[in-house]
């Protein structure tokens, strides 16, 4: 049990903004108070904004390049490209 206490310590650690490793600290020796104290302390809005735009810009780049390579997929040369392009009328 004391497992599932560090773990949603450090989950809403992270998700506010705070040390992670510290709270999973205090989980590990307060339990489930060390939980109750993370959330009830107010989040670091600085660090959360931070984090927030890592995150987003690391999603950015993975679906970009997931996105990139699926749509070039079948294309292996400047033909294949033009084929591609070309749409038939209709």
């Amino acid at each position: 049990m004391k497992i599932v206490w560090i773990a949603l310590t450090m989950i809403s650690a992270f998700a506010l903004g705070k040390r992670v490793l510290l709270w999973a600290l205090m989980a590990y020796l307060f339990s489930w108070v060390a939980l109750i104290a993370c959330i009830a302390i107010p989040a670091n809005q600085a660090k959360l904004k931070a984090r927030e735009l890592k995150v987003e810009e690391w999603t950015k780049s993975k679906v970009e390049a997931v996105v990139v390579q699926n749509e070039f997929k079948s294309i292996n040369t400047v033909d294949d490209l033009f084929n591609q392009l070309e749409k038939p009328k209709g």
